[in-house]
């Protein structure tokens, strides 16, 4: 989604970001483990494009319903076949389920569109990377885990690259989306 240098800039900061965080110094690298990460990151830029796209077409979350029934409808098979939903019927396992979904589904997919409605999948794609940072962040401040120096660098470059990506292209042009009313 790049349209110029500075989104070039921020993707290469950010890819060095987290490339320092997800390969940590001594570990190889498999080509299985390179495969699957290259498709993760393609269902993840399709996941953008397309909730940017539902968040576009509908004004209300019919959309981002449908699509979690579409999830749970692929996915309760495998569910059914593995033979573990034994208890499904239990109350407490019904509230648990629904309480999970809300919060792992739900909540986030929301956010997800409500963001993408007001910025772009370039934007978004990049401020997506700032998960490890803030998780690395998180982990100092409250658990007291410590940061490497390679961390450190690589929480700087993601933080960065968003910086980059993220900032005003104009400043006389005013927020995407809006509409000029003329009198």
């Amino acid at each position: 989604m790049s349209r110029s240098r500075a989104d070039i800039l921020a993707a290469v900061l950010a890819f060095g970001g987290i490339t320092l965080i997800a390969f940590p110094s001594g570990a190889g690298v498999t080509v299985a483990g390179l495969a699957l990460g290259l498709l993760a990151a393609m269902l993840r830029a399709s996941y953008v494009l397309l909730t940017g796209h539902i968040g576009r077409r509908t004004a209300d979350l019919s959309g981002l319903a449908v699509a979690l029934l579409v999830g749970a409808l692929v996915f309760t098979p495998f569910a059914l076949a593995s033979g573990r939903i034994d208890r499904l019927g239990d109350p407490r396992n019904l509230a648990l389920g629904l309480l999970v979904a809300v919060l792992s589904s739900g909540l986030p997919y929301t956010l997800d569109l409500h963001a993408l409605r007001r910025t772009s999948a370039r934007v978004f794609g990049v401020l997506l990377c700032l998960g490890p940072a803030v998780g690395g962040i998180v982990g100092y401040l409250l658990l007291g885990e410590q940061l490497s120096p390679r961390q450190v660098i690589a929480v700087l470059l993601i933080t960065t690259a968003a910086l980059v990506v993220s900032r005003p292209k104009d400043a006389t042009a005013g927020p995407p989306h809006s509409v000029t009313v003329k009198t």
